[in-house]
């Protein structure tokens, strides 16, 4: 994460701290948990490389869609 441009530049412009950053894709999809305190916050998700978690992540959206 430390290599991620998209997520250094905010952090040292001050848009975001490192604090906001809460986890990996693996605690984004994990069954019964959830990023959100509210319908009111929005979570993203940074893949810092691999086109397997891009397959991975699409996989779960279909998913969750189709259920």
């Amino acid at each position: 994460m430390d290599r991620i441009g998209e997520i250094m530049q905010p952090i040292a412009s001050g848009a975001i701290e490192r604090s906001h950053i809460r986890g990996d894709l693996y605690d984004l999809v994990a069954v019964g948990t959830t990023s959100c305190q509210s319908h009111h916050q929005i979570t993203i998700f940074k893949n810092g490389g691999g086109a397997h978690l891009d397959l991975m992540v699409a996989s779960y959206v279909v998913d969750a869609v189709n259920v």
